[in-house]
C-alpha cells in the first residue's frame, strides 16, 4: 500500500524536486507510523488535489509519528536531517519593513518556545509567483512558490526563549499583488 500512495503522488509531482524529496521524507514518516501514514495519503490523494497541497497535508498529518524526515533542495543540493517532532517548536512571526508596488522586503522574528536548545530550524513560507531575490540569516530553498527558510551553521542553537531575526526580500509577480505568508515551522533539539 505505501509503494501504491507513494507511487501516485511521485506521478503527480512530476519533476518537481523539491516537492519529491518532501516525498521521500514522507516515506520515513510513514515507516515511523506505520500504516495509518499511507491510509491518510491514499484519502488525501484525489486526483483533483494539487499535489503540492497533498504534500502539505501529509506532512501536517505525520506530526502524529515519532519522527519524520524534512528534506528540501537547496542550492541543487539535497538537505536531509532527521526531526524529532513533538510539541515543542519554534515560532515565526512575520512583519514587513518594506511594502512597494512591486515588491517587499519580510522580516521574520523566529523564537525557540521549546523548553530545550535547537539544533536547527525553518520557517516554510509561501511567496507564490514572486520572486526571492536576497535573504538574510538563512538559506532558502526556492525562490518562489513555498520555500523553506533553513537556519545558517551560526544561528541553528537556538536556547529556550531566544529569537533570531531573519528575512528576505521579494520582487511580486503582479503590480500590488499578494504577499508572503508563514505557512509551518519545525526544529530538531538537543
Amino acid at each position: 500500500m505505501l509503494a501504491s500512495a507513494r507511487g501516485y503522488l511521485a506521478a503527480a509531482l512530476g519533476n518537481d524536486a523539491s516537492q519529491a524529496a518532501r516525498l521521500g521524507a514522507l516515506a520515513h514518516a510513514a515507516r515511523a507510523a506505520g500504516t495509518q501514514l499511507v491510509e491518510q495519503a491514499v484519502q488525501f490523494s484525489d486526483p483533483a488535489t494539487d499535489a503540492a497541497t497533498v504534500l502539505a497535508d501529509l506532512e501536517d498529518f505525520a506530526t502524529g509519528a515519532e519522527t519524520v524526515t524534512s528534506a528540501a533542495a537547496s542550492s541543487g543540493q539535497e538537505l536531509s536531517e532527521r526531526l524529532p517532532l513533538s510539541a515543542q517548536t519554534v515560532r515565526a512571526t512575520m512583519s514587513f519593513s518594506s511594502n512597494w508596488d512591486t515588491g517587499y522586503c519580510a522580516v521574520l522574528d523566529v523564537e525557540n518556545a521549546a523548553s530545550r536548545t535547537t539544533t536547527s530550524w525553518f520557517v516554510e513560507v509561501e511567496v507564490g509567483a514572486d520572486t526571492i531575490d536576497t535573504s538574510w540569516n538563512v538559506d532558502p530553498s526556492a525562490l518562489t512558490g513555498r520555500s523553506i527558510l533553513t537556519s545558517q551553521d551560526w544561528d541553528h542553537a537556538l536556547a529556550p526563549g531566544a529569537h533570531v531575526s531573519v528575512g528576505f526580500c521579494a520582487t511580486r509577480a503582479v503590480q500590488n499583488g499578494s504577499i508572503a505568508e508563514v505557512i509551518r515551522t519545525s526544529a530538531s533539539f538537543d
